[in-house]
């Protein structure tokens, strides 16, 4: 039997820097820009 948690969020892509952030980022880790919730990484 497979387990699968109910809801898994995908990082979040800056579109400055490239930089992968944790999904409830609102900025960049490393450029500080501000993330859009729509870009995230597939």
């Amino acid at each position: 039997m497979c387990f699968r948690p109910p809801k898994v969020e995908k990082p979040i892509k800056c579109e400055a820097c490239g930089t992968v952030n944790l999904p409830k980022s609102v900025k960049c880790k490393k450029c500080g820009t501000e993330l859009k919730k729509n870009n995230v990484c597939y």
